[in-house]
């Protein structure tokens, strides 16, 4: 799958589709409140006008400011592009279980990404579940991987029909739940390793 050349075009529609993350990026009375709440996140402008470090995503000058040559993507977007190609890989009937990825470069505007994967290794996952590892790997126009990763995917089978979904963290009956059981596994320091 290639995605690119990268335009900011590109980030910004993602980063509206995303959300504005932990940051809280708000314009005009709800900005200026968020600066007060997390000042430090927020830089000044060539017209000593504070504003969010995010900029450096779309202001090429902004971007040079912090050492870029110009402006880059988000690290998240490449992990979006990563789930976007297993799932057009494994179809609609597995369940893309686990997927990890390290932002090692940056993608600059202009950039041409090359994602791909491969197998390395098919076996049976806790509860008999037929499943694959992937190695992944989001290449640019250069050569250079910008962005190694990995995932695991849940497979239907003949042996074994269809997938059967992974337990919900904690035994949780809702979102809520699962998130107060991965939380607690955090604060506890028994949250199961990514790989």
């Amino acid at each position: 799958m290639v995605k690119g050349p990268l335009t900011v075009t590109d980030m910004i529609c993602w980063h509206v589709g995303m959300g504005m993350g932990l940051y809280g990026v708000k314009p005009l009375r709800l900005g200026a409140r968020n600066r007060k709440r997390i000042p430090r996140f927020f830089h000044r402008d060539e017209l000593n006008v504070p504003d969010v470090m995010q900029r450096v995503h779309w202001d090429p000058a902004f971007a040079q400011r912090a050492g870029n040559p110009t402006t880059f993507d988000y690290g998240r977007m490449r992990e979006t592009w990563l789930i976007h190609l297993c799932t057009d890989w494994m179809g609609d009937d597995a369940w893309l279980w686990k997927l990890d990825c390290e932002f090692r470069k940056f993608n600059f505007v202009g950039d041409t990404q090359w994602l791909g994967g491969r197998v390395t290794q098919k076996y049976l996952a806790e509860g008999g579940r037929p499943a694959v590892d992937l190695e992944l790997t989001v290449q640019n126009q250069r050569g250079v991987i910008t962005t190694p990763g990995h995932a695991t995917i849940l497979l239907p089978s003949r042996e074994q029909g269809p997938v059967v979904l992974p337990d919900p963290p904690g035994g949780a009956t809702d979102l809520d739940g699962a998130l107060n059981a991965i939380a607690s596994d955090f604060a506890d320091g028994t949250a199961a390793p990514l790989r």
